[in-house]
């Protein structure tokens, strides 16, 4: 966002801005969907510059949207996803994402799947007090019964770091 008076346009009307996203995401249309994924994290990078959190209404608006698709085929997408709503925690309360993140996790796409737990890795690694909530720990350690391997993996990562981090804590 260039301009300061158009930032601010964009911020009086940010939950139909975000709305409008949603659906662009949604439509399918591969050009549209990596311009829209440029844009929310150009708005997101404004948003920490300018010290703007989302309310719990705007993330509403997008954050479901983002979560259901970040399973995309396309790599280079799914990492725009990932990177995508790791920069959201800056601008957004890390737990309504990190719950968010859970309902991805019992998704039906398995790489919807592994992106919501390769992000809930990331945001433990700098909001680790979100994290500490049986029914959070719960939900991750019910993925390691899947068949698939990378979720596997990824979901005993996390759990790692966090029986990890926990034994810091006590140890102290």
């Amino acid at each position: 966002m260039e301009d300061e008076s158009s930032l601010q346009g964009v911020l009086d009307n940010l939950d139909l801005v975000l709305q409008w996203f949603a659906i662009r995401i949604c439509e399918g249309n591969m050009q549209v969907l990596v311009k829209i994924l440029d844009c929310v994290g150009g708005l997101a990078d404004a948003l920490k510059a300018r010290g703007h959190s989302v309310t719990d209404y705007e993330a509403g608006c997008l954050l479901p949207c983002l979560v259901e698709k970040c399973g995309h085929n396309i790599d280079r997408i799914r990492q725009s996803y990932r990177e995508l709503l790791t920069k959201l925690a800056d601008v957004y309360s890390p737990k309504p994402l990190v719950l968010s993140l859970l309902q991805g996790t019992s998704s039906k796409t398995h790489r919807t799947m592994v992106v919501c737990v390769e992000v809930l890795e990331a945001l433990y690694a700098s909001h680790d007090s979100e994290f500490h909530s049986s029914k959070i720990i719960k939900e991750v350690a019910s993925l390691i019964q899947e068949r698939d391997v990378t979720l596997k993996n990824k979901a005993l990562a996390l759990l790692s770091a966090v029986y990890q981090n926990c034994l810091l804590y006590t140890s102290d």
